[in-house]
């Protein structure tokens, strides 16, 4: 975490209004499309969300590391959507029904849109931790303690799900 989150993270924690509304204009969308990978309904990630913040702002976390209120946030959102699909009981995909706004910032060129439809051929676990990865830029540490994982399973998941990605790409593109 950068020093600026850190002063954001203490700010939030004494409960600064400011900090309050920059900590969710800071992590809203990528946390919204980090859900809608478990949900595959982008209204109902964004109303996970919601819930997440409103969990954290309530609860104020005192973490021992201030480097993991971003893990802490994206756990605490992963828990509420695995506790929807629970009760919805449905199968989640990636990257399919996506509308508007959000293709427009997700599939921007052609090798992005075959990247996308080569993601959604992964396993359901591969996929997450690819998504954890590459796309929100979470450490191998930061993936393990989300999915709740030791380190090497996640280097291996990676390693395979790279390896899968390039024979479905043909071989052409490194990850």
């Amino acid at each position: 975490m950068k020093k600026a989150d850190k002063q954001l993270y203490k700010m939030f924690f004494h409960g600064e209004s400011s900090a309050v509304s920059e900590v969710v204009a800071k992590f809203r969308n990528e946390l919204t499309l980090f859900v809608n990978c478990y949900l595959h309904d982008i209204n109902q990630a964004e109303d996970i969300v919601s819930d997440a913040f409103v969990r954290v702002i309530i609860k104020k976390p005192k973490l021992k590391d201030e480097n993991h209120f971003k893990t802490y946030i994206y756990t605490i959102a992963k828990n509420l959507a695995v506790d929807y699909i629970r009760k919805k009981r449905r199968e989640v995909s990636f990257c399919e029904n996506y509308q508007g706004a959000i293709i427009d910032e997700i599939v921007v060129t052609q090798e992005k849109t075959e990247l996308c439809e080569a993601i959604s051929k992964l396993k359901d676990e591969y996929r997450l931790i690819i998504y954890l990865k590459y796309y929100d830029n979470f450490s191998t540490d930061e993936i393990a303690k989300i999915v709740k994982k030791n380190k090497k399973y996640v280097y291996n998941v990676v390693e395979r799900a790279k390896k899968q990605l390039k024979n479905l790409l043909g071989g052409e593109n490194n990850i």
